[in-house]
């Protein structure tokens, strides 16, 4: 038997749908996931810094990063830059491009700048910059934070009336 406005006299007509109840609990757990990577990248950031020095650096040359076929791009060319970067350890020159690029060049030939080396592993040389040791942490605590909102205000809006 239904009612006059065509539903099931004991069923609500405004019922969440289950899935978009799961969708929520989907988003808080990728929440979680991406605020618990973020912890963990900062943490062992913040260790390799620990065991770091620093030393002075130059900008040897800027190597062209190419963007494959069919990757969406903010400007006209296809390349990004990223510096290659010369520094000296215990009397020996060592050389990294860094693992950041930008358009335009973030950095120019000849530019000097702040290398953190682990003495035990110099070959994995990174800038001291904030974007090239904390971009990945950022970003993880963007996804985490916007995910979690999301699936905070999607469950509350979907929580039974009482």
């Amino acid at each position: 038997m239904t009612s006059a406005s065509g539903t099931a006299p004991n069923s609500t007509p405004n019922a969440t749908p289950k899935w978009l109840v799961h969708l929520f609990r989907g988003f808080l757990a990728l929440g979680i996931l991406f605020l618990s990577l973020m912890g963990w990248t900062t943490h062992q950031t913040k260790t390799q810094i620990a065991q770091s020095v620093i030393r002075p650096g130059r900008v040897l040359e800027l190597v062209e990063v190419r963007r494959q076929a069919g990757e969406v791009v903010q400007h006209s060319t296809r390349s990004t830059y990223a510096p290659r970067i010369e520094f000296e350890l215990d009397g020996q020159t060592y050389a990294f491009t860094d693992s950041t690029s930008s358009y335009p060049p973030a950095y120019d030939v000849g530019e000097e700048v702040e290398v953190l080396v682990d003495p035990a592993s110099p070959y994995t040389a990174h800038l001291n910059t904030f974007f090239s040791l904390y971009i990945l942490p950022f970003v993880l605590g963007v996804l985490g934070f916007v995910f979690t909102l999301t699936a905070a205000i999607g469950l509350r809006m979907t929580r039974p009336k009482s």
